[in-house]
């Protein structure tokens, strides 16, 4: 496994991670803005210029041309926005490495931004919309995220609102790619099997020759005193009651990261943990149950999720508050266990390269390095018991946010 790295001179950054046991390529084109970049009026914009980036280039005009030679080259294509990134990558034979590489460029430089399709694409977002509506075990997130963050972007629903939606133009879009589709905003790597690589960096040179580098506006910070509210209610006709239970946490590069990490999977991140034993296992509460960790460049937060019988959420959210603040105390064994979880899960990693490229694409944006698997190995081997005890004595001391879905008020 070798990793190189290759800076165009307008400042755009190659990254090629080379994995000589595969067929296979996975080429990424990510771009450092996401929805907590957007104004409220065009609230939703990231995510539905990521949907039109796949209706038409210049060489493809028709999106049914697109993805009939995304077919041909056995390509699977996808995109993803979230708060802070946007990405579009295609996996395929490395034998299609070069064209896979240009489709990407062409579809940021060279799409058509179609009127008919930017209308019919919105209708499509609209009942995406819907869709999470109808699932409150997938919604109960983004109410947690207005529970959590307030009235600040962080607050927002990635893909926007109906109205936010509906009055984003091709301008628009053309204006939000020529500020945040900078050079040095933007990160190409591509991992697997590389041949070519000079060719490789030919082509990406050639189609970015013109565009010059610009400074980037930031996000809106988080300010802590934002959000007030500690329970949020959402009525919804449902036979579960959803539930998160989120503490203030921190910052993606947190200096003790590592350590929050065992503490979610000791508490709720593998079937012998401590809210999966008590909750489902003791009291057969609830068939769902885990620990997360959500945070960003600046924030973040540490989280309980639970879908259960509405007549027993009430008992069971004072059950995990009463669990939460116990993890200052832990067993030698559980600590162990958890551990070991996620060491052996590091060395499985280590057979993906498109899981290890997307790992390695937050790391750089967020560490400035990047942390091999067997990096992180060592570093979690030598973590103390007493080092994720003092975590959790500071995390769970705060007074949790409660965000609720379901068919009564039950706190």
């Amino acid at each position: 496994m070798t990793i190189s790295q290759v800076k165009l001179p307008n400042n755009l950054p190659i990254y090629f991670f080379d994995k000589k046991d595969t067929q296979a390529i996975t080429v990424i084109m990510l771009a450092k803005v996401g929805s907590r970049y957007e104004n409220d009026k065009q609230a939703g914009i990231s995510h539905l210029l990521e949907h039109m980036f796949f209706k038409g280039t210049k060489k493809y005009p028709h999106y049914l041309d697109l993805t009939k030679y995304l077919d041909e080259i056995s390509a699977e294509h996808n995109a993803f926005t979230n708060e802070e990134t946007t990405a579009y990558y295609i996996k395929t034979s490395y034998l299609n490495t070069i064209p896979a590489v240009e489709i990407l460029c062409q579809m940021l430089l060279e799409n058509t931004l179609n009127e008919r399709e930017l209308k019919k694409e919105k209708e499509v977002i609209v009942q995406e919309m819907k869709m999470y509506l109808d699932q409150p075990a997938r919604y109960i997130y983004d109410l947690y995220k207005k529970n959590q963050y307030g009235n600040c972007p962080l607050g927002r629903n990635i893909i926007g609102t109906v109205k936010s939606v509906k009055t984003i133009t091709t301008q628009d879009l053309r204006n939000y790619i020529k500020k945040y589709y900078t050079p040095s905003n933007l990160i190409f790597m591509l991992a697997g099997k590389i041949d070519e690589k000079e060719k490789i960096v030919k082509l990406i040179s050639q189609y970015f020759a013109k565009i010059m580098d610009k400074p980037i506006l930031k996000a809106v910070k988080f300010i802590q005193s934002d959000y007030k509210k500690n329970i949020y209610y959402y009525y919804k006709k449902t036979d579960q009651t959803n539930i998160i239970i989120s503490y203030p946490g921190y910052k993606v590069n947190y200096e003790k990261r590592y350590e929050l990490s065992i503490l979610q999977v000791l508490m709720g991140g593998m079937m012998s943990s401590r809210l999966f034993s008590e909750v489902r296992e003791k009291r057969g509460l609830a068939y769902r149950v885990g620990a997360e960790i959500d945070n960003y460049s600046d924030t973040g937060a540490f989280l309980v999720s639970v879908g259960l019988d509405p007549n027993k959420a009430g008992s069971t959210i004072k059950l995990i508050k009463k669990l939460m603040p116990k993890a200052v105390k832990i067993s030698d064994k559980e600590f162990q266990r958890a551990k070991q979880k996620i060491i052996s899960n590091l060395a499985l990693q280590t057979e993906d390269a498109s899981s290890l490229a997307f790992m390695f694409l937050e790391q750089i944006i967020y560490h400035g390095k990047i942390i091999t698997p067997e990096e992180k190995i060592d570093i979690y081997t030598k973590i103390k018991k007493s080092d994720v005890e003092k975590e959790a004595g500071k995390l769970f001391v705060h007074q949790p946010k409660i965000t609720i879905i379901g068919p009564k008020n039950i706190v």
